[in-house]
């Protein structure tokens, strides 16, 4: 059983030199090599902004840490020339700002929803007043208000600068429906 234990252990040159996509994704990014941040890089640019922000940080982190660990001292002599163009850096720099456009991207469609939660907010909030208003039939109208209210939590976020006032301006209305409601 020793035996068996030992042979199967026993891993030949190749097999041990030999990393599996699975390997790279799991390794921790500062044991990378430059050409696995970059395939790491590639495909977590392809992917969704919000889920792959972390990954992309710590990616450009390991990658800027081998660069700076590869950059000699100021005192050492080096007999490369200092504007050397680093292929693996130019392909960084590119796959870095196309993740940048995707996010610029993103960003711009998260605050356009908002915006358009927000005139939804507005409208609903509106149809509630109206009905607020409308003194002679309020008793009439409080299914369609319970109705506009889970409505207007239904919504989505708005921007930040609107939460407060949008809140305050619900609950006013809320409360002067269930005062008249109880006149």
């Amino acid at each position: 059983e020793a035996q068996n234990t030992t042979d199967s252990a026993t891993v030949t040159e190749p097999e041990a030199n030999e990393k599996t996509t699975e390997d790279v994704a799991a390794a921790p990014a500062c044991a990378m090599t430059k050409e696995e941040i970059l395939a790491e890089l590639e495909q977590a640019v392809e992917g969704p902004v919000d889920e792959v922000k972390d990954k992309i940080a710590q990616l450009k982190s390991a990658f800027y840490s081998l660069k700076k660990d590869e950059t000699p001292a100021e005192g050492e002599a080096t007999n490369e020339p200092a504007a050397e163009a680093d292929p693996a850096e130019e392909k960084f720099k590119e796959l870095n700002a196309r993740y940048k456009e995707r996010r610029a991207l993103h960003i711009a469609e998260v605050e356009a929803l908002k915006q358009a939660n927000l005139d939804k907010k507005n409208d609903t909030l509106h149809q509630l007043e109206a009905i607020v208003a409308d003194t002679d039939n309020i008793n009439k109208q409080y299914n369609h208000f319970q109705q506009l209210q889970q409505e207007f939590k239904a919504i989505g976020d708005v921007p930040a600068e609107n939460v407060t006032q949008l809140w305050k301006s619900y609950q006013l209305v809320t409360e002067s429906f269930y005062d008249r409601l109880k006149i």
